[in-house]
């Protein structure tokens, strides 16, 4: 009885093991999942909250010195036409990666633009930006 009751214990401990290796591995791919972005790349989310990944993770945009011009920007490195409308929404989770944006209108990507990080003081989740893209019914792009 002895011997069996040490083998279940040391079985026992093996699972314990075997689940903690378990449980790492999958937190591990959870966290490799959230970084499946390209630097720079832009999203909206269901809310048409602007993201942008920045150090393989998705963050928000503060909305300080965001205009028109920065609105087209991002609308355009969508893919879309321009912008038909920006506003702060806020409700973002995450981390805010991009703000005081100084777009000519000429840029790529809203990391083309010009941009400082006096923004992180003074910006929260409740200053985040919500663009709205327009698309050209004529386009066949």
């Amino acid at each position: 009885v002895f011997l069996q009751q040490q083998r279940f214990t040391q079985l026992l401990a093996s699972m314990k093991i075997q689940l903690l290796v378990l449980t790492v591995l999958i937190y591990s791919f959870q966290g490799q999942c959230q970084r499946l972005c390209d630097e720079g790349q832009l999203s909206l989310d269901e809310y048409g909250r602007l993201r942008i990944c920045g150090g393989g993770q998705w963050g928000t945009v503060c909305d300080k010195d965001f205009d028109w011009t920065d609105a087209d920007v991002a609308c355009k490195q969508l893919g879309y036409t321009g912008a038909t409308n920006y506003e702060t929404v806020g409700g973002g989770t995450g981390s805010i990666l991009l703000g005081s944006l100084n777009c000519n209108g000429d840029e790529e990507t809203l990391y083309d633009c010009d941009h400082s990080y006096d923004f992180l003081n003074e910006c929260d989740h409740s200053n985040d930006v919500n663009v709205t893209c327009e698309t050209d019914s004529c386009y066949n792009g």
